[in-house]
C-alpha cells in the first residue's frame, strides 16, 4: 500500500525558422525535458513467504527518478505552388540516457539500512522522420495527408510502463475548414507496430508473448481569430 506524489515537469522547446527563398523554409527545434521524480509514501511493507523465513520488511520511503529524453528536430517546407506545401522533417530522441532506473529505500528501524536497487534499461537513441503534404483546395478548405516512422529503442526483451515504445510507423490525414473568423481543424491517424516476440527474461515473471497491435487516434480543434 502506498501513495504516489509526482513532481510536475514541463517541456521547454525552441524553434527557429529561416526563409531561404520564396519556395523553401527551414526549421530547427530543440526540446529540453527535466528529470521526473516519483515519491512513494507512506511506508511500503513486504512480507516474505514462510519458506523464506516470513520476515516483514518495511521501508519509510521509495523514490524513483526517471530521465525524460531530449529531442532535436530539423525540417524543411517546399512550397511547390501557391496551393501545395510539402513538408519533411527528421528528428533524434535521446533515449540512451535511460541506462538504469535507480530506486532507493530507507529502513526507518535500526540499523537504518539504506537499500538501493538498479533496474537495467540500456535503451538506444531513436530516429524518426515525418513527411506531409498540405493542399489549399479553396479559400474555405485545406486538406492534409502525411506519414511518419520511429525506429526501435532496443531491449525488446524487457517490458516496462516506463520504457519507450518500439519501432512503429503511421499515416495521418486532416482538413481545415475556414468560416469567417473561425477555423475548424479535423485530424485522424493510425499507428502500426510490427509484430514481435516479447519475453520476460529480465523480469521476475517468465512469460513469452507475440504482440501485434495498432492505434487509431483523432482530434478536433476550433480556433477564433480576433
Amino acid at each position: 500500500r502506498y501513495a504516489l506524489d509526482m513532481d510536475s515537469a514541463a517541456d521547454w522547446s525552441a524553434l527557429v525558422g529561416v526563409i531561404w527563398s520564396p519556395s523553401y523554409r527551414f526549421e530547427a527545434g530543440l526540446t529540453y525535458r527535466p528529470a521526473m521524480a516519483y515519491h512513494f509514501s507512506p511506508d511500503i511493507q513486504v512480507t516474505l513467504p514462510e519458506i523464506m523465513g516470513g520476515t516483514t520488511i518495511t521501508s519509510s520511503a521509495q523514490d524513483l527518478r526517471v530521465d525524460i529524453p531530449q529531442e532535436v528536430r530539423l525540417g524543411c517546407h517546399w512550397l511547390a505552388s501557391e496551393r501545395l506545401d510539402i513538408y519533411f522533417d527528421a528528428g533524434w530522441t535521446q533515449y540512451s540516457t535511460m541506462e538504469t532506473l535507480e530506486i532507493t529505500a530507507n529502513d526507518p528501524l535500526s540499523p537504518y539500512i539504506e537499500r538501493k536497487f538498479s533496474i537495467p534499461m540500456e535503451f538506444e537513441d531513436v530516429w524518426h522522420g515525418h513527411l506531409g503534404l498540405e493542399y489549399l483546395a479553396s479559400g474555405l478548405l485545406t486538406l492534409r495527408i502525411g506519414g511518419y516512422y520511429y525506429s526501435e529503442a532496443g531491449q525488446p526483451e524487457y517490458e516496462s510502463t516506463l520504457s519507450p515504445k518500439g519501432e512503429r510507423f503511421g499515416i495521418t490525414g486532416g482538413a481545415g475548414i475556414h468560416l469567417f473568423e473561425w477555423e475548424i481543424d479535423l485530424a485522424a491517424g493510425q499507428t502500426i507496430y510490427p509484430s514481435r516476440r516479447v519475453t520476460g527474461s529480465a523480469t521476475p515473471l517468465a512469460l513469452t508473448a507475440d504482440t501485434e497491435f495498432s492505434e487509431i487516434f483523432g482530434s478536433v480543434a476550433v480556433r477564433y481569430r480576433f
